[in-house]
C-alpha cells in the first residue's frame, strides 16, 4: 500500500456528487444510455456503470475505498486517544495498536484485519486521517505511565465511557 500516494488527474474531481446522482436517474429512468450520460456529464461509463448496478454505494464524501473502521467508530477512537495523551499517557505504535485492537473487539466491529490487531499501513493512515502524531516518551514518563494508568483504578472506567458504544 502506498504511504505517499498522491491524486496525479482531476478526473474523478471534474463531476459534482449531486451531477453523479442526476446521471445514475436518467440513467436508470431510460432516458439516457451510459454513453449518452457519460459524454453530458463527463462521468467515466464505469463509474455510472458501478453506481447503477450498485457495486459501489453513494453514500462516501471522499474519493477511495472506505476506511476499514466506521467514521464515527475512527473519531471516538481519535478523541479516546487524545483524551489519554491529555492525561500524560503518550502511547507508542504497540500500545495505540494494542488499544486499538481492544476497541475494536469490545464494540464488537466486523474488520478484515488479521487476528482483529490493525497493522502499520492503517495506523500510518489513521494517525493521518485524525491528526494525531506519536513523540517518543521519555524514560521516565513511560514508567510513571505503566505504573499509574494502567495498574490503577483509572482505566477500567476509562474503558467503560470510552469503547462502549
Amino acid at each position: 500500500m502506498p504511504r505517499n500516494d498522491v491524486r496525479k488527474t482531476t478526473r474523478a474531481t471534474s463531476y459534482t456528487k449531486e451531477e453523479l446522482k442526476t446521471a445514475v436517474q436518467k440513467i436508470k429512468d431510460k432516458e439516457l444510455t451510459y454513453a449518452a450520460a457519460s459524454r453530458h456529464y463527463g462521468i467515466p461509463k464505469s463509474t455510472l456503470s458501478d453506481r447503477v448496478l450498485k457495486k459501489t454505494g453513494m453514500i462516501s464524501n471522499t474519493l477511495g475505498r472506505t476506511t476499514i473502521i466506521p467514521k464515527e467508530h475512527e473519531l471516538r477512537l481519535a478523541n479516546c486517544l487524545r483524551v489519554l495523551e491529555k492525561w500524560g499517557c503518550g502511547l507508542s505504535r504497540d500500545e495505540l495498536l494494542d488499544i486499538s485492537q481492544e476497541f475494536i473487539s469490545a464494540n464488537k466491529l466486523n474488520t478484515t484485519f488479521k487476528n482483529g490487531r490493525p497493522g502499520p499501513d492503517w495506523f500510518i493512515a489513521f494517525c493521518r486521517r485524525n491528526n494525531l502524531s506519536i513523540k517518543k516518551p521519555q524514560p521516565v514518563e513511560y514508567l510513571r505511565k505503566k505504573m499509574t494508568f494502567r495498574r490503577s483504578r483509572l482505566f477500567p472506567p476509562f474503558r467503560r465511557k470510552h469503547f462502549r458504544s
